[in-house]
């Protein structure tokens, strides 16, 4: 084959994304180019439109525990993830002028308003707040507008979310989607 262009190893990145054939626990995960997956807490979406999977998790610094952001990756296999960036940052979600905490990044597709819904748990670094912040895309690779953070049910957020059922973009079958709570 004469035609560069065509070859799966004309590329460092393609040549590695060829490599990855299984996940190992309890080691490192990389992605494509090469770099530990940091996604944090995080959840995953089939998209259907795009059929891929998306990956958002909590981008954390290499020293220290709170997040910088919400970071993303995509797949469309479940073995080999591609970076895609950070798609909301910390700064966006500080509106009381202390460092937020955000954690435990989830989206979901709305069918009625055509965005793709980033809900978090978002905090003051003394857990006293514990609101469910929303965030909202026209693309499931963002950036996500920050919209704001309040209790939905008037109770605490914190380890629940909103729940589609998994590999669907429609939810209920009445299109609605639940909010669990403890």
């Amino acid at each position: 084959m004469n035609d560069t262009s065509k070859s799966p190893y004309s590329s460092i990145r393609s040549f590695i994304a060829l490599q990855v054939q299984k996940f190992i626990p309890k080691t490192s995960w990389y992605d494509i180019d090469n770099n530990i997956i940091n996604a944090h807490g995080g959840g995953f979406l089939y998209d259907d439109f795009t059929e891929t999977y998306y990956w958002y998790g909590e981008a954390r610094p290499t020293s220290g525990w709170c997040a910088t952001g919400v970071s993303c990756y995509s797949s469309k296999n479940l073995i080999n993830w591609k970076y895609e960036g950070i798609v909301l940052s910390d700064t966006s979600t500080n509106s009381t002028g202390e460092t937020p905490v955000l954690e435990r990044p989830k989206v979901i597709y709305n069918d009625s308003t055509k965005k793709y819904v980033m809900w978090m748990h978002i905090d003051y670094s003394d857990y006293s707040l514990a609101n469910a912040g929303v965030a909202v895309s026209d693309s499931p690779i963002g950036p996500f507008e920050y919209l704001g953070n309040e209790r939905p049910t008037g109770a605490m957020s914190r380890a629940s979310a909103p729940h589609r059922p998994p590999s669907t973009s429609t939810g209920d079958s009445d299109g609605s989607t639940t909010w669990p709570y403890r």
